[in-house]
Formats: C-alpha cells, structure tokens, sequence
C-alpha cells in the first residue's frame, strides 16, 4: 500500500516536471510525449509477460530494464539538444547555450519567498491529484484481476497470468486515451 502511494506521487511529480519542460516546446509535444509513455507501458507488460513465459525471474527481469533507463537518459538530452540548436542555430560554444538558458528562464518569475507558496500548493495539489488517480486506477486493476481470476477462469494459463494479461489491456486502454489528446480537449481539468 505504501509502495504503491510513493509510486503513484512519484510517477505524478515526473510527468508534471516534464510537462512543465515541456511548455518551450511546441504544444503538439505534450500529446507525442503522453502517446509515448502510454506505448511505455504498453512495452513494459508485454515485455514482462514475454520474460515471465520464458520463466525469467523477477530479479533479472527488472535488472535488464536498466538499459532502457540509460534510452531515456540519452533520448532525453538528445531533445534537449535539438530544442537548443533550434533556439539559437547551431550551438557552438557555451555562451551561446546560456545566452538560450536566459531568455527561457526570463518567462519565468523569479522564485521568491511571496512566490514560493502559491507554486508549492499548485506542485502539491496537482501531485497528490494525479497520485491519487494512479492509486485508484491500480487499486481498481487489482480489484478485478483477482475478481476475475476467482470468478471466470478456470483455465490454469489466466490464472497463472492474471495479472500480466490485465496489465497489457488496461495498458492499451491508457496508450489509447493518451492518444487522444489531439482529439479530445479537457478545458477543465480539476473537475475530474
């Protein structure tokens, strides 16, 4: 239960960082970006229930998802290049990359003790919002799994694999909403 309160609050405070990187890029990103972590996890599930048919551990299973930690790490300062190098041309020396730093920063406010509140209740609100969600969508997933697996299946295979089959339908589910951003709009979001 604890793990799975950290998991959902940390997983909200990585997507509102990112989101919030997000706002020098073109608008259409964020909809690229959520269809990307909607596929994520899509991979993830198939990934594990393909390693679990094979019989590989969970220990080892886990431990060769470090390599796709490090295709993050290098993709994302890949993009954070590219979006430098379409700021100011080709960055060639450090002056110029800060120079590209300055005028981003020069939208923000500066971070001071007036300010600092207000942005602390908006970072908190939405955070434990979105932790929430996550919470509750997993609380759920997990409710009908074993609903399911105790009610439906008498097939040794579903029961074996409940939880694995569930992860990549609901998974589907997320990448399908996530890739309906373009389509469509919430104005409203603190409604939901």
């Amino acid at each position: 239960l604890v793990g799975t309160i950290f998991m959902g609050s940390g997983t909200s405070f990585g997507d509102i960082a990112n989101q919030g990187f997000m706002k020098g890029f073109n608008p259409r990103v964020c909809a690229g970006y959520a269809s990307g972590t909607g596929f994520a996890g899509i991979y993830g599930a198939v990934y594990y229930a393909v390693l679990k048919a094979f019989e590989v551990d969970v220990m080892h299973i886990i431990s060769s998802l470090v390599v796709s930690y490090l295709v993050y790490l290098v993709a994302f300062m890949w993009v954070i290049r590219l979006k430098t190098e379409k700021d100011c041309g080709i960055v060639t020396d450090i002056s110029q990359q800060r120079e590209v730093e300055e005028r981003e920063a020069a939208v923000n406010k500066e971070l001071s003790s007036n300010n600092f509140l207000p942005i602390l209740r908006k970072v908190v609100y939405y955070s434990l919002s979105l932790g929430l969600v996550y919470y509750f969508e997993y609380c759920a997933l997990s409710f009908c799994t074993s609903r399911a697996v105790a009610n439906l299946s008498k097939d040794e295979y579903v029961n074996k694999n409940a939880y694995q089959i569930t992860q990549i339908v609901y998974q589907t589910g997320v990448f399908i909403s996530r890739s309906s951003l373009d389509l469509i709009k919430i104005k409203r979001v603190h409604y939901i």
